[in-house]
């Protein structure tokens, strides 16, 4: 089955960098850099985190090495001096089965191949992608109230390297274009669509203030934080476009049905070797049901990077 084409961009500050060597299985020498870029437009400040990985046999690794000893972070040189980067790779699907509970975990993964520093200040940042995909289809979204927003939520499949398949998550169509998309993409419909990675946190005041709590001894501290404080994690991809649907090199229905097959076999044999979360022992609780707060990481495991 042919790859999709998959043209990812960012650009944005270098705020944190950590890098590791290693070596594969078979004894190559490896580099993985993970990258947390911070975007701002639309008044919103985009924080996303992205992988390089490279062996050292490829003409990749080379650079990689003067990212990680010559690139500047925030962290590490203040919002000043740090490096404004370009990265482009790869909007891609991560699928694994958490260490903690034993859930299969997806997420939308950023794929770095290529960075760059941005010195020119007229470029601007962004976190966006063009993809082929095949829309297998799409809903209405609905607001907590249970109205329409007039956005749609789709479906969507892209093929990667080496017949993978990515069900990219949290996909809508904005409401301004929604009525053209739904027009040119029926279920099923391969076409080049122009996407932007949302990934930010809305912060506003709470409608109703908290009552301040009666202090029963001592003092309280001069910088606590607001109770009065809503915070919205917003992680989603946009349609902001498209090209008119591929149909000379459209995917065709049997195709389609061999993604879907893929896609499954690909979920059943993660949970297949479903590692068995580790018995905890109950902490003493004040009362009631507490939230589960373990975390878990969206690593990529080594044998699904291609080999550049």
């Amino acid at each position: 089955m042919r790859q999709s084409t998959n043209q990812l961009t960012v650009i944005g500050k270098l705020k944190r960098k950590e890098v590791k060597f290693g070596t594969t299985t078979n004894g190559d020498n490896t580099i993985t850099v993970d990258l947390v870029v911070t975007s701002e437009f639309e008044n919103k400040v985009h924080e996303n985190k992205i992988r390089l990985w490279s062996k050292e046999s490829s003409k990749l690794y080379k650079g990689y090495e003067t990212v990680a000893r010559e690139y500047k972070t925030e962290e590490e040189h203040g919002a000043e001096c740090a490096d404004r980067v370009k990265v482009t790779g790869n909007l891609e699907m991560n699928e694994y089965v958490s260490k903690t509970d034993g859930e299969l975990k997806t997420l939308n993964n950023l794929r770095g191949v290529f960075i760059e520093r941005v010195t020119n200040p007229e470029v601007k940042d962004e976190v966006g992608a063009a993809v082929e995909c095949v829309v297998l289809g799409y809903v209405d979204e609905v607001s907590k109230t249970g109205s329409p927003t007039g956005r749609k939520k789709v479906t969507l499949y892209t093929v990667g390297y080496n017949n993978s398949i990515s069900e990219l998550q949290n996909v809508f169509v904005g409401a301004d274009v929604a009525q053209q998309f739904t027009r040119l993409y029926q279920p099923n419909t391969t076409g080049r669509l122009f996407l932007k990675v949302n990934n930010y946190v809305e912060v506003e005041e709470a409608a109703q203030a908290a009552q301040p709590m009666t202090l029963g001894f001592g003092v309280t501290l001069d910088n606590m934080p607001s109770d009065n404080v809503v915070r919205n994690y917003v992680n989603e991809v946009v349609i902001i476009g498209g090209d008119v649907p591929n149909v000379a090199n459209k995917y065709t229905l049997e195709e389609i049905a061999e993604m879907k097959k893929l896609r499954e076999l690909a979920r059943q044999e993660k949970m297949a070797v479903s590692p068995q979360p580790p018995a905890q022992p109950a902490a003493p609780s004040g009362f009631g049901n507490g939230f589960d707060t373990s975390d878990f990481s969206g690593a990529i495991e080594e044998s699904e990077i291609p080999f550049f």
